[in-house]
Order: structure tokens, then C-alpha cells, then sequence
């Protein structure tokens, strides 16, 4: 079951908080980097956000979040993350799949290192296309993706 997240609760900005911090920190291994950003994010990040927070439930437990940027003509998918515990049960796919059926916008447009290998499959999977290649200045190599609303 997905439903929208009230990150401005304390509580819920915690649970958010922490399946990004154990997904985030499977990431940094995998793409083999030590400083890596997004594990510095604070709890009142999460709660003070204006982005709008969507979870997966499996279970009765919060399994995966996505985050969203509602910009002018397009979404930004700032963030997908799926607890440790649940990957490999098509969790990421849901919640992709949920924000490209509710959310008719010209484009949906995400960021993820290039050595993130599942995290591009997916994208490729979904239909989202490489539009640029970039490093951070902590010296991570990332893509952007974007897709195109089907009409």
C-alpha cells in the first residue's frame, strides 16, 4: 500500500529519516565512497521539507519512500529509497510506477550515481533516458534521467 507521508510530524520525519540512512548507506558502499552526502541529511530536513513524501507499506511497516519535487512543468524525483530489508520485491517499481500514473506532468527528471547500477536499471526500466553525465564536488560521478509524460 502507498500513501502520502506527513514528513511535518516529528515521528513520521523520523521513520522517513531512517530508511533513508540505511538505504543511503547500502549506496555509499556500493558506488565505493566515503563522504556521501545524503547520510549527513538531518531530521529536520525531512520534517521542514515542502516536498511531498509518498511510502510503501508491506507489512504494516514502512518499506520504501519516494520524494517529489512539484515544479512548474515537471517532477523532480529528489529521492527513492528502499529499506535494505525489502529490496528485490519490486518496492522501488511501485512507487515509481504510482508517481508516473497520478502525476500527469511534461516531465519526470532524477538523479542517481552511475555506479548505482540497480538504481539506473531501474530507470531504463521505466522509460527514462540519460540527458546528462556530471561529477559532484565531492566527486561523485552521476546521470540525469528524464521521461516524458505518455499522453
Amino acid at each position: 500500500m502507498i500513501k502520502r507521508l506527513n514528513n511535518n510530524n516529528l515521528e513520521v520525519a523520523g521513520l522517513i529519516q531512517n530508511i533513508f540512512h540505511h538505504s543511503y548507506a547500502v549506496e555509499a558502499e556500493l558506488i565505493k565512497v566515503n563522504d556521501f552526502p545524503p547520510l549527513k541529511r538531518t531530521l529536520g530536513s525531512y520534517q521542514n521539507s515542502e516536498n511531498l513524501f509518498f511510502g510503501y507499506f508491506k507489512n504494516e511497516k514502512l518499506a520504501g519512500v519516494i520524494e517529489l519535487e512539484l515544479l512548474e512543468n515537471f517532477i523532480d524525483i529528489n529521492s527513492l529509497v528502499v529499506h535494505p530489508n525489502f529490496f528485490r520485491l519490486g518496492i522501488a517499481g511501485a512507487l515509481l510506477d504510482f508517481v508516473l500514473d497520478n502525476y500527469k506532468f511534461y516531465s519526470f527528471k532524477v538523479e542517481t550515481a552511475a555506479k548505482n547500477k540497480p538504481a539506473v536499471e531501474l530507470y531504463y526500466k521505466f522509460g527514462f533516458n540519460p540527458i546528462n553525465y556530471f561529477e559532484t564536488d565531492c566527486g561523485i560521478k552521476k546521470v540525469a534521467f528524464e521521461r516524458f509524460s505518455v499522453k
